[in-house]
């Protein structure tokens, strides 16, 4: 899955559906250009969102591990 455009350093976070926003299981700070990241999270559903400058961006998708 592609993360939406953005600029500057953002980072990107995998939080679990069933525990709502609160602490990500996981995040990977993305440097302007790249299309891809591994995050370690167990098995589950995790909602995808990015934290930029501007502050924390809609979530803009689901994985299921």
């Amino acid at each position: 899955m592609a993360a939406p455009p953005f600029e500057g350093p953002t980072l990107l976070q995998a939080l679990h559906i069933d525990e709502g926003p609160a602490i990500p299981a996981d995040h990977l700070l993305l440097e302007p250009g790249q299309a891809r990241a591994t995050l370690m999270l167990r098995p589950g559903r995790y909602f995808l969102r990015l934290e930029t400058t501007r502050g924390i961006e809609p979530a803009f998708g689901t994985l299921t591990v």
